[in-house]
């Protein structure tokens, strides 16, 4: 005898598409994501690649998976920006076995897509700096400057 908690489980690994409403929408948007994805493989295993990531926890395993083969490549360089120190060492272990892994944090404040924007990414800097950022904008300002002359660090 099938017993449903046997089945519903064993049924949604396989790759059905159901006979609903739903059936276009579900089957589009899966081949798309697909796309996108394999997209993404392709762009990373071309020779010089840079891979930014913000705000991304690699907590989607298939994702995870595929930047990490992608780090094969030795001329794909990523960088990591985390929101702070601890969330650095978090991500730092995910990738520790691969050497073309950067990561950029601030170590007095949270690196927030703002502070990163205000600080990092503009061409207006206001005259009066905050000085608990100069360590972090060292660090950071370092980093873009080696992926602007197309170092390997």
């Amino acid at each position: 005898m099938l017993r449903s908690e046997h089945f519903w489980p064993a049924y949604n690994k396989m790759p059905i598409v159901n006979p609903t409403k739903w059936k276009f929408h579900e089957t589009v948007f899966e081949e798309a994501y697909y796309q996108i994805l394999r997209h993404l493989s392709y762009e990373l295993e071309r020779p010089n690649s840079i891979l930014i990531v913000f705000g991304f926890s690699f907590a989607d395993e298939h994702i995870l998976s595929l930047v990490q083969r992608a780090l094969s490549n030795p001329s794909l360089t990523m960088y990591v920006v985390c929101f702070n120190e601890s969330t650095k060492e978090w991500i730092k272990d995910l990738f520790k076995e691969y050497a073309n892994v950067k990561y950029l944090y601030s170590e007095s404040n949270a690196l927030d897509f703002k502070l990163f924007n205000d600080e990092y990414f503009t061409i207006y800097k206001p005259k009066k700096q905050d000085q608990r950022l100069d360590a972090a904008k060292v660090i950071v300002n370092q980093s873009l400057e080696a992926i602007a002359a197309g170092e390997q660090l």
